[in-house]
């Protein structure tokens, strides 16, 4: 076995060299999560190939390199099922609420695949949100029919502003619009502002407009509903008790129901379009009949 002193050094300076790169205190927090997740699930395959290998005799190469094979498959066939447990069970020990907003945010977006109306999946999103406890304010818009504005659809908390006029906001939705539906949050915001030093003050500007979307919001963080690279919507959240309320990989979490959310609002209009479809095939039918029904008193009328 290698030195103890060197594998704690090697992991030390992994660890500083990531919060040269890292500028949020809950990511930090989250890259110690997953170097727990990735020395437990090393450990555990470490043991499982030591098991099947090591108590071969050395003399015995041909049996030694079968036992090598089985073990590396058993490896290969664990890998997925064994990484999801290591993963859940550290996260369920280490991160509680984080672990239990998973699998909240796992759950409706179960419950979203199988809604096609969009105020049901309005209404679902919003309890689910409130039951996880970590949202004390969220909006979700949707655009409108003239593609103007987005509209309010539902809400948690205060209400916040009807309608977002996409003209009068530019500089707000040119950010979504930049990174093709990028996250705009609050902290951010305030990063960039921190550097006004180095941004120019056209640049300082657009930042405030963009803070002050959020705030008539009652947002801290947004998250825009994207279909075929055009916001169809938004989700605005906040957690007014906690300053940095959401790690990365939290927000991925919200982003993933932004996104089921997109499909749903597709599959809404398409079921739209089949009603249609099925009321003026309905229509022609009866159309049809009616023709056939006036047509045979007139041949005898005419016959007559």
């Amino acid at each position: 076995f290698p030195a103890l002193g060197n594998v704690l050094t090697i992991i030390y300076l992994y660890f500083i060299s990531q919060t040269l790169f890292r500028y949020r205190l809950l990511d930090l927090t989250e890259l110690l999560g997953r170097m727990v997740v990735i020395a437990t699930f090393v450990l555990i395959l470490a043991a499982i190939y030591g098991l099947l290998v090591a108590w071969i005799p050395a003399d015995q190469s041909g049996v030694f390199f079968f036992n090598t094979l089985v073990a590396s498959f058993v490896i290969l066939i664990l890998f997925d099922p064994l990484r999801t447990a290591v993963e859940g069970q550290v996260q369920k020990w280490m991160f509680r609420e984080k672990y239990e907003l998973k699998a909240r945010i796992d759950a409706v977006r179960h419950i979203l695949a199988n809604v096609i109306d969009l105020k049901e999946a309005v209404r679902i999103t919003i309890s689910a949100l409130e039951e996880s406890r970590r949202v004390t304010h969220a909006a979700i818009y949707f655009v409108d029919a003239d593609g103007g504005g987005y509209e309010l659809h539902g809400h948690l908390g205060p209400r916040p502003v009807e309608r977002i006029d996409a003209a009068a906001r530019r500089p707000f939705f040119e950010r979504i619009n930049a990174a093709r539906g990028a996250v705009v949050s609050m902290e951010q915001l305030e990063r960039e502002h921190a550097a006004r030093g180095a941004v120019p003050e056209t640049e300082t500007e657009t930042i405030d407009a963009i803070a002050r979307t959020l705030d008539e919001m009652n947002a801290a963080l947004c998250i825009p509903i994207m279909a075929e690279d055009q916001v169809i919507g938004l989700v605005a959240l906040k957690d007014e008790r906690v300053r940095e309320a959401y790690a990365t990989d939290e927000i991925d979490l919200f982003r993933g129901v932004a996104a089921q959310m997109a499909i749903t609002v597709q599959n809404s209009k398409l079921y739209e379009r089949m009603k249609e479809r099925d009321r003026l095939a309905a229509l022609g039918e009866m159309a049809a009949g009616l023709a056939h029904e006036i047509r045979n008193p007139l041949g005898a009328i005419k016959g007559a």
